[in-house]
Formats: structure tokens, sequence, C-alpha cells
């Protein structure tokens, strides 16, 4: 799954704070969000992806096995 935004151009500092648990740019924000996303992900075999959009903003993509059919399963 791809998203995307068109905020504005990150510097790379800002950039690499986006990995930080607990850092966010909003004023209410926990900084919690992408951070549960990637646990979330990398729990079940998956990874987050975070690129700069050279126009501004940032591209999200979110990648999960192909789960098989259990062969073995019920039935």
């Amino acid at each position: 799954m791809i998203i995307e935004d068109n905020g504005p151009d990150m510097t790379d500092d800002q950039f690499a704070s986006l990995r930080n648990l607990g850092q966010s740019s909003k004023k209410d924000g926990l900084g919690l969000g992408l951070a549960i996303v990637r646990e979330l992900l990398e729990a079940n075999g998956g990874s987050l992806k975070l690129v700069r959009i050279p126009s501004g903003g940032l591209r999200c993509i979110a990648s999960l096995p192909i789960a098989l059919e259990d062969k073995d399963g019920p039935g």
C-alpha cells in the first residue's frame, strides 16, 4: 500500500525525526502514529518505508508478505 501527501518540503533533520518515537511536528501530536504502524507491520513480517517526494510531501510504503494457504489447516 502506498500513501502520499503533499505537505511542505522537509529538512534532513525533520525527515530523520520521523523515526523517533514520541516526536511530532503537530501541536497536539504524540508522535506515536508512524511508530505504531511500523510496529504492527514488522510484527507481521512487513515493513514501512518513508520517502520524501521531490515536489514536497511524503510517500509511505507499507508492505506485508502474502499469506499462503495453510494446506494442513482445518478440514
